[in-house]
């Protein structure tokens, strides 16, 4: 049975799944599975940051097919077409990060158009066990930031921590 392409907006998901902050969505593993349980088709209007344990995967990116099954780093610009062809429903050990143009944009350079073009030639790339567990440390010092909503500089700090963590994967695309 093929699904329609679902087009997601950074805004909906803040508003709809979290109670967040603007221009950030943060998934671990729960809402993505959701999501996908729809359709595994989507067009997001933000950044996706996404890793890929070890795991079998089938994907389309803008037309292009994309297999992998060891561990892999997803770094999409917006408007990308994601057609997930294999494990759609199988999201356990993903970590997912949306973020808007906005976000990003608003960093220091040379994050700015440099991560844009990056992005679009390399949306998917193999990464080793040791560069998976620097981001995926990225991934869960983000999450435990944002689960401390008493912590006034929350924004702030998860800025921070996501602009170092864009320095470390366009580090990684660039090598």
């Amino acid at each position: 049975m093929k699904t329609e392409p679902i087009n997601l907006k950074i805004e909906q998901l803040t508003n709809d799944y979290q109670d967040g902050i603007k221009g950030l969505f943060l998934d671990i593993n729960n809402v993505v599975r959701q999501i996908v349980r729809k359709s595994n088709q989507f067009l997001f209007d933000g950044f996706v940051i996404s890793l890929i344990d070890n795991e079998e995967i089938e994907i389309e990116i803008n037309g292009k097919n994309y297999h992998h099954n060891t561990y892999s780093l997803m770094f999409l610009p917006p408007q990308s077409f994601i057609n997930i062809k294999k494990n759609a429903t199988n999201l356990r050990n993903k970590q997912t990060i949306i973020t808007s143009l906005d976000m990003i944009m608003s960093m220091p350079t040379p994050l700015d158009t440099e991560i844009i073009n990056l992005a679009r030639r390399s949306p998917i790339i193999e990464i080793n066990q040791q560069e998976f567990n620097l981001l995926q440390r990225y991934f869960n010092h983000i999450n435990d930031t944002y689960q401390t909503t008493s912590n006034p500089y929350r924004k702030d700090i998860i800025t921070s921590l996501l602009y170092a963590m864009t320095l470390e994967i366009t580090n990684i695309l660039n090598t």
